[in-house]
């Protein structure tokens, strides 16, 4: 009994110290369930409006905004205005103001020498060349354009400038009939060029520049190492020897254009400027473009004699004399070919330049003989006169000096008659 009442008392008293420490616990309860509710009711609050808002409205508005404005705005404004502005204008502006147009001045010759007083033509537009022979042109349009030199005898020399932009200013092409395609550098305002008159005949544009062009060296170029200038008649015949009319005929020497046509209605073509040297020769058959054009080149050298030299493909050379005066040339057309065929001094129907040196001398030795033998004559003549004047002639004589004492004036007397027998009597009557 006394271990259950020991155990009973310790019961109480561990009853007793749990009842002392309960109100003890209780505040401490107390204390601590304020801090729990505060701590559930602020993350209940906290975690649902503060991060719902902010995971909602920043990573909503700022992703979408800004990835969609920023990206929408700058590669679009951006790059759009700034190549705009400055392609725009240097194509569109710069070429219409400056690029289409240049202010032409050109320099006239004729034969070597300033062509002065000359009516310059382009298009529409007409100027008269001054002492120096130029004529300038302001605000002419890049294109094609036709070009009429008129001389002061009225004749007229006429050709085509094809007018372009390209990388430096050149005379690009040269075609049949005094067309000439030229380039104007880019930027380039002014175009110089000189240009040859050729008297019913194409004009030649021998130089071109960007500033005043040198005269040109053509005359001096044909006529160097000749004596004498050369004309050469040029006959063009098909394969049957027929007459071909039409063909367009270019001289060049060197890079220099000499002259420029095409053949008339018998097939003929002259160019009488011609001389010792080589020529390019340029053909184009009726019809044909420019691209189907033969060159020859004819290399003409001094001999005893008018003759082919040689021939090696599309290269000759022909001999003539440096007395001669003419070169006759006779080619021949196959399609689009060309071949030299026959050279002489003498063209045909004419004569040739050695006869004609001859009958000229034999006519020169005519003329002189019988001018000393009319003048032998009429001063034999004039002898014969005054000896037969001067010779007596009896009572004609003595009647010519008595008419001329009748002549001597009113103050002479009257020569007396002769007296006769029968005259003294009818003196005597008249006394009595």
């Amino acid at each position: 009994m006394k271990k259950y009442t020991k155990l009973m008392g310790i019961i109480v008293v561990l009853a007793l110290v749990l009842a002392m420490l309960m109100p003890m616990a209780a505040f401490a309860e107390g204390e601590t369930a304020e801090p729990t509710e505060t701590a559930t009711q602020e993350p209940t609050q906290e975690p649902t409006q503060e991060p719902t808002p902010e995971p909602t409205q920043e990573p909503t508005q700022e992703p979408t905004q800004a990835p969609t404005q920023r990206p929408t705005q700058a590669p679009t404004q951006a790059p759009t205005p700034a190549p705009t502005p400055d392609a725009s204008p240097s194509p569109t502006e710069t070429p219409d103001d400056s690029q289409n147009y240049v202010n032409l001045t050109m320099y006239i010759y004729d034969n070597g020498a300033v062509a002065s007083g000359y009516t310059v033509k382009v298009d529409n537009l007409s100027q008269t060349s001054n002492k120096e022979g130029m004529v300038t042109f302001p605000g002419v349009t890049v294109e094609s354009h036709n070009v009429t030199i008129v001389g002061k005898d009225g004749k007229e020399s006429v050709g085509r400038i094809m007018l372009s932009r390209g990388d430096q200013t050149a005379i690009q092409e040269v075609a049949m009939g005094g067309k000439y395609d030229i380039s104007i550098a880019s930027g380039a305002q002014n175009l110089y060029m000189s240009v040859v008159f050729m008297s019913e005949e194409a004009l030649q544009i021998t130089a071109v520049g960007e500033r005043k062009t040198p005269a040109p060296e053509a005359t001096a170029t044909a006529s160097a190492g000749i004596a004498g200038a050369i004309q050469f008649t040029a006959d063009f015949v098909d394969a049957a020897g027929n007459e071909v009319a039409g063909v367009g005929v270019q001289i060049n020497q060197g890079d220099t254009a000499l002259t420029s046509g095409v053949t008339d209605s018998k097939g003929r073509f002259v160019f009488n400027q011609g001389g010792i040297g080589a020529y390019q020769w340029g053909f184009l058959a009726p019809g044909a473009s420019v691209e189907q054009g033969k060159i020859l080149n004819i290399e003409v050298q001094q001999g005893a004699t008018t003759k082919i030299v040689s021939a090696d493909g599309d290269s000759y050379v022909v001999q003539t004399p440096g007395t001669s005066k003419d070169l006759y040339l006779k080619f021949e057309q196959n399609g689009d070919n060309f071949t030299l065929k026959e050279v002489s001094d003498q063209v045909p129907g004419g004569i040739s330049s050695l006869m004609l040196g001859i009958i000229m001398v034999i006519v020169i030795i005519v003329v002189v003989i019988v001018i000393i033998t009319v003048i032998r004559h009429n001063k034999k003549k004039k002898k014969k006169i005054e000896k037969i004047y001067n010779e007596p002639r009896g009572r004609e004589r003595e009647f010519e000096l008595e008419d001329d004492e009748k002549d001597d004036g009113d103050n002479r007397q009257p020569p007396r008659p002769r007296q006769t027998g029968g005259a003294n009597k009818m003196g005597d009557r008249s006394r009595l």
